[in-house]
Formats: C-alpha cells, sequence, structure tokens
C-alpha cells in the first residue's frame, strides 16, 4: 500500500510533520514509535482520506523531539526506519499538504493547523509558527475574499462575506494575526442570498498590523478572508435606521444571537429595542373577513407565552404560527387556548371575541416584539407584531398575570401555557433583585437570642401598633434583633422616616432592609433572614399585632425539644374571632387541596383551639423556627408568584425532615389578614391564586394527602 518513503516537514522553529501517503486503506493504522518502542510524546497523529483514495497520515511532534529521537514508522507489517529530522535541512510544509485530500480532509487538516496543534504544543502565539501557517494557509484557497463588519457591539460585530453556495453553516472560525490565533465562536444569521453574514467576537488586530485572516470552517469546507479594522462600526440603531429595506428577520436572528454573547450585549439589545421598535400590526379584516391581535408576548427563557383574541366568523382562519430565529413558521396548532372575551373597538364599545393563550418553546431570549403570522386557509398569510413588551421583571410577570381572565383558567391551560411561562417569568423577577441596603436605626442588640422578621409592601400603617407592642415586651426590646424588610423600595424614605421616629419615641433599635426591587414575599425573607445573627427567627407578618408580651417566648422555648422544628400561635381577627389555630389541608369541590385554618371564625375562647398539640402546619403570618433549620431546607421557596403558599411550603419541607409543627394557643397575636396583599393588583385578579395554588398542589399532593389521611384525619373532621 505504499506510495513514496516517509519525509519530513517543518512548520515554523518548533513543529515538525511527518507526512507519508498510503495507498488504499491500510489493514492497521500505522504508529511512530521512539527507540523504546512507545510513541514519542507530545504527538499528534491525523488521516487524511484522499479525494481519489488512498490515505495520507500525517504526525505532528515537537521540533526538538523529532531530532533528539530514534523514530521508526511501523505500518503493521514493515518498520521503515526514520531519517533524523535535521531542521535546517527539512523543506517548509507548503501547499502540497492539501494536495489530493478529499474536502473533508482539508478542513479537518485546517481544524489541526488553527486549533489541536497550537493547543496541544503551545503554538498559539510561536511567531514562527504563526508565519508558516498565513503562507500555508493562503495557498489552497488562493487570493481571499474580504469580510466587512456590518453593525456592531461593544465587544461583537456582525461580519459580512461571500461564501461557497455548498459551504453550509459556519462551524468555526479563527482569526490569524501575527499576534496569535484567536478562536472566535460564530452564530450565523439568517439570508441565503447575497453575501453571509456571521455574529463574532469582534476581531482585533495586533499594534500596527494593516490586516489579518479570517478562516471559516464549515460543513463544506474552509475559506480564508481578508478582515482590515474599520474606522468605524455602525451600532445597532444607527445600522437599522440607516438600511434600506431592513430586515426584521436579521433583526431578530441577531437579537437572539447577541443576547447569548454578555451581559452588555444583551443589554444593547435591550436598548435597541426600545429605541427602535417595529411597528405593531392587527389584523382588523371587517364584516365576515377574519381579525386578530396579538397584545402579550413575552419571550423568556423556556418559549414564549402569547396571548390576544381573533375573530374569525366566516371561518377563514387555518392557524397562528410564531416566527422563530431562522425565519420558519411554528404553528400554534393545539396549543392554542381558547376562551371567551371582549375587544374594545372604536368609540370604546367592547365586542365580543375569542381570546387565546399559547406557550411556544420554540421562540425564547429577550425578544421584546417576537412575530407572528396569521395563516388562512387558503395558505395566505398576514403579518402580526405586538406592541413593545416590557422588559422589566416583575412587569412582565404582572403582564403574564392580565392574560387570561380567572374565569377561564383551569389546569389543561395552566399546565400547558400560563404554568411555563410564570416559572420563567417568576425566576426571572427574581434574579434581576439586588442585594438589600441596610440601614440600622438605634443602637443594635449585641448578642440576639432570636430575631424577628417583617416584610413590609405599601401598608405601613400598622407599624406604630406592631412597634409600640414590641416595644413593650422586655425581652424582644432588650434581647431581640428586629429586621423590616422594605419589598417597595420607592418607599423606603417613608418607611425609614417613620422607623426612625418611633425609634425616637420608644428606644427600640430595628434594621431597615431596602429591596433593591420588588422581589416577592419569599425573596424578601430570604433576603432579610440571611442578615440575622440570632439563631432563631420569628417570621412575622406586618399587620400582626401581639396581643399581650410573652408570645416569642412562649413560642421559641417549644424549640427546646429537639423533635420541634416550628411553633406557631393563636391569631385572632379585630372582632376577637379565631383567624388562625393551625393549619391544615383539604381539597375542595373540584378536588384541588388547599390550605385551611383550623377553627377560623370561631370565638376566641373556644376551647377545642385552646389546646395546644401539633398541627400539619402554621401560617407565616407569625412562625418561629430554627434559624439553621431554615437555612437546611433553603428558606422560603421562590417560584410561588407575589405571595401565598410559601408558609405551607416551608412548614412541608421542615416535616419532610421529620419535625413536629406545634400550635401554641398561650401566644395570641392578632392578624388584619391580606391588607399588604390587597394592595398588589397583580395578585387581586386571581390569576396568581390559581397559580400558586396549582403549584403547591403539584408539588405537596402526596404529602397532604398522606397527613390528613393519617395522623391528622380526626382533626381535621373535629376543625370541620
Amino acid at each position: 500500500m505504499t506510495d513514496g518513503a516517509p519525509r519530513f516537514l517543518r512548520l515554523g522553529h518548533d513543529l515538525a510533520l511527518l507526512v507519508w501517503r498510503g495507498k488504499g486503506a491500510p489493514a492497521t493504522r500505522p504508529v511512530l514509535r521512539d527507540e523504546t518502542g512507545a510513541p514519542p510524546a507530545p504527538l499528534s497523529a491525523l488521516a487524511l482520506a484522499g479525494g481519489e483514495g488512498g490515505t495520507r497520515f500525517v504526525w505532528a511532534l515537537p521540533s526538538l523531539v523529532a531530532q533528539n529521537a530514534t523514530l521508526a514508522l511501523d505500518t503493521g507489517g514493515t518498520t521503515i526506519a526514520l531519517e533524523r529530522f535535521d531542521a535546517a535541512a527539512a523543506p517548509i510544509a507548503d501547499a502540497t499538504l492539501f494536495d489530493g485530500l478529499a474536502p473533508a480532509a482539508r478542513t479537518r487538516l485546517v481544524a489541526a493547523l488553527l486549533s489541536d496543534w497550537p493547543r496541544l504544543f503551545r503554538l498559539a502565539r510561536a511567531p514562527t509558527y504563526l508565519a508558516a501557517i498565513r503562507a500555508l494557509l493562503r495557498a489552497p484557497d488562493g487570493a481571499a475574499g474580504e469580510a466587512r463588519a456590518l453593525v456592531g457591539t461593544e465587544g461583537d460585530a456582525v461580519i459580512e462575506c461571500a461564501l461557497p453556495p455548498r459551504f453550509g453553516a459556519v462551524r468555526a472560525a479563527t482569526l490569524v494575526s501575527r499576534a496569535g490565533l484567536v478562536s472566535l465562536v460564530p452564530d450565523t444569521l439568517p439570508g441565503e442570498r447575497g453575501p453571509r453574514r456571521l455574529l463574532l467576537p469582534r476581531p482585533a488586530l495586533a499594534p500596527g498590523e494593516a490586516e489579518c485572516l479570517l478562516a471559516l470552517r464549515g460543513e463544506g469546507g474552509f475559506v480564508l478572508r481578508r478582515w482590515r479594522e474599520p474606522r468605524r462600526v455602525p451600532g445597532l440603531r444607527a445600522w437599522w435606521e440607516q438600511t434600506e429595506g431592513r430586515d426584521p428577520g436579521l433583526r431578530q436572528a441577531l437579537i437572539a444571537a447577541l443576547s447569548r454573547r454578555s451581559p452588555a450585549s444583551r443589554a444593547a439589545c435591550t436598548e435597541f429595542q426600545l429605541r427602535c421598535p417595529l411597528t405593531a400590526r392587527a389584523e382588523r379584516g371587517g364584516g365576515t373577513l377574519p381579525a386578530a391581535e396579538i397584545q402579550i408576548a413575552l419571550a423568556g427563557a423556556s418559549g414564549t407565552l402569547a396571548a390576544g383574541w381573533l375573530r374569525d366568523p366566516g371561518g377563514f382562519l387555518d392557524d397562528l404560527e410564531i416566527l422563530s430565529d431562522s425565519e420558519a413558521p411554528v404553528a400554534f396548532g393545539t396549543r392554542l387556548h381558547r376562551f371567551a372575551g371582549k375587544v374594545a373597538e372604536p368609540g370604546g364599545r367592547a365586542a365580543p371575541a375569542t381570546g387565546f393563550l399559547a406557550f411556544l418553546p420554540e421562540v425564547r431570549g429577550p425578544l421584546l416584539q417576537p412575530r407572528f403570522l396569521l395563516r388562512l386557509g387558503s395558505g395566505a398569510r398576514r403579518a402580526l407584531t405586538p406592541p413593545v413588551q416590557p422588559f422589566d421583571g416583575a412587569a412582565r410577570r404582572a403582564a403574564a398575570l392580565r392574560a387570561v381572565a380567572p374565569q377561564a383558567l383551569d389546569d389543561r391551560l395552566m399546565r400547558e401555557a400560563l404554568g411555563p411561562a410564570l416559572a420563567d417569568l417568576q425566576a426571572e423577577a427574581c434574579a434581576g433583585v439586588g442585594a438589600p441596603i441596610v440601614k440600622p436605626i438605634g443602637r443594635p442588640v449585641a448578642d440576639p437570642v432570636a430575631t424577628i422578621i417583617v416584610p413590609l409592601y405599601r401598608v405601613l400603617d400598622f407599624l406604630p401598633f406592631q412597634i409600640a407592642a414590641f416595644a413593650s415586651d422586655p425581652v424582644i426590646a432588650g434581647r431581640c434583633e428586629i429586621i423590616y424588610v422594605l419589598d417597595s423600595p420607592d418607599q423606603a424614605d417613608v418607611a425609614e422616616h417613620l422607623l426612625t421616629g418611633l425609634n425616637l419615641v420608644y428606644g427600640l433599635p430595628v434594621t431597615l432592609a431596602v429591596m433593591a426591587r420588588n422581589g416577592g414575599y419569599a425573596l424578601a425573607n430570604n433576603r432579610a433572614a440571611a442578615l440575622a445573627r440570632a439563631p432563631v427567627l420569628a417570621l412575622v407578618n406586618s399587620d400582626v399585632v401581639p396581643v399581650r408580651p410573652g408570645w416569642l417566648e412562649a413560642l421559641a422555648a417549644r424549640l427546646e425539644d429537639p423533635a420541634v422544628v416550628a411553633s406557631g400561635p393563636k391569631l385572632l381577627f379585630e372582632d376577637d374571632s379565631i383567624q388562625h389555630a393551625g393549619l391544615y389541608f383539604a381539597p375542595d369541590h373540584r378536588g384541588r387541596w388547599l390550605n385551611h385554618h383550623y377553627y377560623k371564625g370561631m370565638p376566641r375562647h373556644y376551647a377545642p383551639a385552646g389546646r395546644e398539640r401539633a398541627v400539619p402546619g402554621v401560617t407565616g403570618a407569625c412562625l418561629v423556627l430554627r434559624r439553621r433549620d431554615f437555612e437546611a431546607v433553603g428558606g422560603f421557596t421562590q417560584d410561588y408568584v407575589i405571595g401565598d403558599y410559601e408558609d405551607s411550603d416551608l412548614c412541608l419541607k421542615l416535616r419532610r425532615g421529620g419535625g413536629e409543627i406545634r400550635y401554641v394557643p398561650s401566644a395570641e397575636l392578632y392578624h388584619l389578614e391580606r391588607r399588604s396583599m390587597n394592595e398588589n393588583a397583580d395578585y387581586t385578579k386571581g390569576v396568581a391564586a390559581f397559580y400558586n395554588s396549582w403549584l403547591h398542589e403539584g408539588r405537596w399532593r402526596a404529602d397532604m394527602e398522606a397527613l390528613m389521611h393519617g395522623p391528622f384525619a380526626l382533626a381535621k373532621a373535629a376543625a370541620a
């Protein structure tokens, strides 16, 4: 199978290549060995297919190794002794290295030259290797064309260049300059006709270098393109405003690709979309013609939530479609959930329409205006573009909660559409919340035995009553730390002023932690708990006021029993009826398991409510537990929206460790229930409540059934 003797080539001062051509496919792959019988190290071996049959073998090894070793080539039946490598006499690797290779083999050799060998032999910045590579790569492609920058951001640029028709997607790009070899991760942007566009990290030339080479590898081979540093690269806004025949598909693909690059590029994309919005488009067919509008289109990490309305009295509509980043239309199909709705017409009259909601995982990322199509039975399509969507996490979550009327909710719609979107948006809203600003008011307690954490949202009316009650309790006033965590940061000045004044009146030191932005009940409590210094946490709502001193001592005392993981008090309404005497679970008329309070509405001194006992859970309006237990279960679960079910979720997490939760009726507090919740417009519509109950049941149904059909079955019956 041999075709000529093996020969050494040199590639710069540092690398030796041994090349051997063979005919046909060898029975065994030849092996290069040194005098010990083992392959020299380091070593890289390639088997490259010829275009007309045969195989070319290439071994790369450091020049010093090749000069100092006695090498032989073991072909599986014959051993060929090799002359020592002589760097001065060996010819320089040239274009003949590529002669006769199949296209895929040429591409593989280029990959070795630009990526594998520089990494293995640490040659990415070796001057002689770089010079040799530049000379070698120019040969197989002839005169390289030019790549130019079309648009750029701080660290990335869209490169436009001509590529062969069957080049396919660009898989890798390498900048070859005097400064070194730099691998660039490309994104191929849509556009099959004309020059191809690639998003790359912005190439940087070495000082004093006029141009360099950009080596592109694709499915159909590799090409070289010259790159010159442009004097000026237009930014996104300038590019869009100055371009004739603006291409919204290229814009969408560019936004999607740029957003994956860096936080700076993602921010640039958001600003670009806000400054240069697409024109909103709806289909306003009259009479029997179809009409439709996309009002909400929230693209997140897992997909896009689309909502709007349509009318089709003539039966022309076939389906709705969303345009992906590659411009391929993706049908809504069975994912389109319809419900009765209304739409405002000119003049303000509300006309009947069909509302719809769908979750589409095919389009993701920070698009503020995903694009849609109305597909008719005739095959015609009409463009639908929503107005610019909110980009703030909390505002996006609020928009999703308004996407469907509460009466249209059911488990299927929640499972297939709204649930996945809200999970994304809730995580997004929490991730965007920075660390709170901490403001001590008064001299902090030196070594607190307990930390009271009180979340604040909008309603500050009860603070004077709560602080007065805290200040009258000697244990709280002298030995406890109090942290108020403000989840409505626009009220920071008002809250600080109020708490400072109350400190002057009562001398009670507190800490005000101001959230960077609204994050919800769970996140606010978790951030405050991270600031706590005491071993015991008392989680207390802002609308809870103790009846008398001693409540915290009574609840904390139950934690002296290692079997008890949490305790809670009796809570009263303003009229002295019972609001809470422990938490239990029961299914509603639809079979969904919900939270309930023992003896709610009964008189304060109702005898069964006066008995201390173990309960399935206690409300987060006043819940006492060890800080280490709170931290061990990860604190409050943060995927419930706005604030609900986090307390029962926490109790069920604590219970999974085998702990007991105690109801302590000797501790009594008033609870002016949900005053702060009622201030949150995103909650009062009922969608968040449905979502939270659906999420809670899906996570804990088995545990709730086991509890209520087991140890607490009789207690549930008594409470009913």
